[in-house]
């Protein structure tokens, strides 16, 4: 639940986002677009509390984000971002730090489903292959799938996809969020993208765009 949510990055800076309340229902699916700088990125780093409204309160199950221990909200909301934080060890090894104790049935369906097993498959040290410092060894796209295929391990309650399909063609995005919809149907899942058209069925479609809220008609 968005409260009245007012931010701004400095004291002189405009608004990003000004009186902003919304009501995310446990359980559906939410597809949240708007053009670059319109505060997209914003709203979600205030709901994973990376930063702190200048007014208003974001709460969960009735209860104020800001008060939630960091590491019990982290279990209960993941987020995917455009760029995710990966370390100089194998592929299994960065899949097992969020999740360390999934079979390897498990790390195959979370890999099959983010469309990244292929690949993995073909690489000549398969999962034990070591992707290098921030993944440098790995293309975008790639790094994109792998960090899904680890939220999917996580199985966290609230899903959050911050334009993490960017780097993937119009197919595989598709295919690889139409997955997650099914993995994650009885949870929330909210994807961020500045593209509108994407051909994947929302309960809600959400705009961003003169600082606030405005909920699209999807009929």
């Amino acid at each position: 639940l968005v409260e009245n949510l007012t931010f701004s990055y400095t004291n002189d800076s405009p608004n990003v986002l000004t009186d902003v309340s919304y009501k995310f229902s446990y359980g559906k699916k939410y597809l949240i677009v708007g053009k670059s700088g319109e505060g997209k990125s914003t709203l979600i780093k205030l709901i994973l509390c990376m930063m702190l409204p200048n007014e208003g309160v974001i709460r969960l199950a009735d209860k104020k984000l800001s008060v939630v221990e960091q590491q019990c909200l982290f279990r209960k909301i993941t987020a995917v971002m455009q760029e995710n934080q990966f370390f100089n060890m194998s592929i299994r090894d960065n899949l097992l730090m969020i999740s360390p104790q999934a079979s390897e049935e498990q790390i195959d369906f979370a890999c099959m489903s983010a469309d990244i097993y292929n690949f993995i498959q073909s690489l000549p040290n398969g999962y034990d292959t070591v992707i290098g410092e921030r993944g440098i060894k790995l293309s975008g796209g790639q790094k994109q799938r792998l960090a899904i295929a680890r939220l999917i391990l996580h199985n966290p309650n609230i899903v959050i996809l911050d334009e993490a399909t960017s780097s993937l063609d119009a197919i595989t995005e598709t295919k690889i969020v139409t997955n997650l919809i099914e993995i994650f149907k009885d949870k929330t899942l909210i994807v961020i993208s500045h593209k509108s058209t994407l051909q994947i069925d929302f309960d809600e479609v959400i705009s961003v765009e003169h600082n606030t809220l405005v909920v699209r008609d999807i009929k």
